[in-house]
């Protein structure tokens, strides 16, 4: 007798996979909310205090390149290159029509004392070798007696310290008001049309004019350079 055999139907149901029942997103919304928003908050802060660290870093630019500006004003100097600057003369100068630089004392000291203040700052006692000089550097001064380069030498000519003699086209040294032994140094006298040339006693206290070339003369005296600085 044949064996008999029951079918039976089963029939399966496929669940999505990502799909959890259990599972909702209700009570996690707001905490996503409130996280996002303390983001873009602090985001904004962050990009304030960039914002007021850019401004403070151009503000220090600003003021070191306007330092460095007068640093080379002062001293004709790059401090970035310590390239020296040509034509220029440094502040406590004056730049005549000749590209020359003045410097005009408003000290007085004996001649001697004079002529190794301007050795120190890279110039020497005022040298007039032409009339157009002349009446540039008569437009510089304000007073009216100055020590100039000029000195008689025991032979009795008067030269200019680098060694030249006085040009008699520029004038001749007044001996009038001392005596001749002890007249050896001259003084510039500006006067209404021109500077002229007087003997004086060395050793006393007059002001004093140095000159020098542009790129060669150096500091200032300190209190110009502390005061035009800050």
């Amino acid at each position: 007798m044949a064996d008999d055999v029951t079918y039976a139907d089963i029939k399966f149901s496929r669940v999505p996979r990502n799909e959890d029942p259990t599972i909702t997103l209700s009570p996690i919304l707001p905490y996503v909310w409130r996280t996002s928003t303390d983001w873009e908050s602090r985001l904004e802060e962050k990009e304030g205090e960039l914002g007021r660290y850019r401004n403070e870093s151009e503000r220090h630019e600003s003021e070191t390149e306007k330092y460095r500006k007068k640093l080379e004003s002062i001293f004709c100097v790059d401090p970035l290159t310590q390239e020296r600057k040509q034509q220029c003369c440094p502040e406590g100068w004056k730049g005549g029509d000749s590209g020359r630089c003045y410097y005009v004392s408003t000290d007085r000291r004996a001649w001697e004392s004079a002529s190794h203040f301007c050795s120190s700052v890279g110039a020497q006692l005022l040298e007039i070798n032409d009339k157009r000089e002349m009446m540039s550097l008569r437009n510089l001064i304000q007073t009216y007696e100055y020590w100039i380069g000029l000195s008689r030498k025991e032979n009795g000519v008067w030269s200019w310290v680098d060694g030249g003699y006085l040009d008699r086209s520029m004038g001749s040294v007044s001996q009038e008001g001392v005596e001749y032994d002890h007249g050896k140094c001259a003084k510039g006298i500006r006067t209404s049309n021109r500077i002229s040339f007087s003997a004086a006693v060395c050793t006393k206290n007059y002001p004093w004019i140095c000159e020098g070339e542009s790129g060669k003369v150096w500091l200032p005296p300190q209190s110009v350079f502390t005061e035009s600085l800050f």
